[in-house]
């Protein structure tokens, strides 16, 4: 089963790998649990077409991106 995202998960008896911090649970039923084996690391990056260099929007998102993926615990 698939599910577009955590709020979809109260309630229903499911099993989901999450990175720790990107989830909020208070409030909705979930608890996290860490794992009993290491994991590989998982590399997360950000690519565009160079003509976005310059583009308020994107230049925005990009940093966006890199701040939220920055506060992970990883």
């Amino acid at each position: 089963m698939v599910v577009e995202n955590a709020l979809s998960t109260p309630g229903a008896r499911l099993i989901a790998l999450a990175v720790a911090g990107s989830v909020d649970t208070a409030g909705l039923g979930i608890r996290m649990f860490d794992i009993p084996l290491e994991l590989p690391a998982v590399v997360v990056g950000v690519a565009w077409h160079p003509r976005h260099d310059d583009d308020a929007a994107h230049t925005w998102l990009r940093g966006l991106l890199i701040e939220s993926f920055a506060r992970l615990p990883m």
